[in-house]
């Protein structure tokens, strides 16, 4: 079925695809793939032909919440081919629609549509989400493999933080619920620098891109940081996030799965 041009930015566009694959479609399960310019905690889609409109969590809400994955029938995994998308607050939008959520929290490097997508022949029927969450990255892994050797290098080389997990959603509220204790415990009167101090030696994802517009870092090198100002409420945090991250790929020693944001090189963006 053909459609006028729309915006990917506009929550009735995701809506459409949805229904219209679910109605046209029966499966037993259902994985939906986001593939565009990712915007970290912020969203996903940024349209060039509608001036960058993109999907924002609130629409991204919107569309799933009137879709036909809902309740008992979720999604069973959600594949973000995008930058940055590995946050808790990404994920925990998927939450009541979906088992499994795989993302990025670093930028990914793309190439041709049927390579970038080549994984979906090696799914099988009796795959679970964190088996169709790995051959997507085991894909993903070869394509910057592929990348790289063209120039004449290694990945390592050539993409130097490359990272990709897949969380388990029925995790995240028990994550999100410690994370909140843990936070609150924290006294920013007597502990202010010290968080400051913290968060300006952190990772901040994109940054080796030249960007520092989504402010990111890895939550639990955000933790264990705080760690020393809360020490048995961290660890509930660590463990939960242990929990709720089944897999994680990662060249690097300091990405373990989960972003969260956290505002410090660009303060003025957090209106948005």
């Amino acid at each position: 079925k053909s459609y006028n041009k729309a915006s990917m930015g506009d929550s009735s566009s995701l809506s459409t695809l949805l229904d219209y694959s679910y109605d046209n479609y029966k499966a037993d399960k259902y994985d939906l793939i986001m593939w565009n310019h990712g915007l970290g905690s912020l969203g996903i889609s940024s349209d060039e032909l509608f001036g960058s409109d993109f999907l924002s969590l609130n629409e991204l809400t919107e569309s799933l919440s009137k879709s036909k994955f809902t309740g008992k029938n979720k999604l069973e995994t959600v594949i973000f081919r995008s930058c940055l998308n590995s946050t808790l607050e990404m994920s925990s939008i998927f939450v009541p629609y979906a088992n499994y959520f795989v993302a990025s929290e670093e930028v990914t490097w793309g190439g041709t549509g049927s390579k970038a997508l080549s994984f979906v022949n090696d799914v099988t029927l009796e795959d679970s989400g964190v088996d169709v969450g790995k051959k997507f990255i085991s894909s993903y892994e070869k394509s910057l493999e592929t990348l790289a050797a063209k120039s004449g290098s290694t990945l390592d080389e050539s993409f130097p933080v490359s990272t990709y997990s897949v969380v388990d959603l029925s995790k995240i509220n028990e994550l999100e619920n410690k994370l909140s204790i843990f936070f609150k415990s924290l006294n920013l009167n007597l502990n202010y620098n010290n968080i400051a101090r913290v968060r300006s030696n952190l990772y901040q994802y994109a940054s080796e891109s030249g960007c520092n517009d989504y402010d990111t870092v890895d939550l639990y090198h955000l933790v264990n940081g705080l760690k020393s100002l809360s020490s048995t409420k961290a660890d509930d945090v660590i463990t939960a996030l242990n929990s709720a991250v089944v897999y994680n790929w990662s060249n690097n020693d300091f990405s373990n799965g989960l972003a969260i944001y956290f505002p410090y090189r660009s303060s003025s963006k957090v209106r948005n």
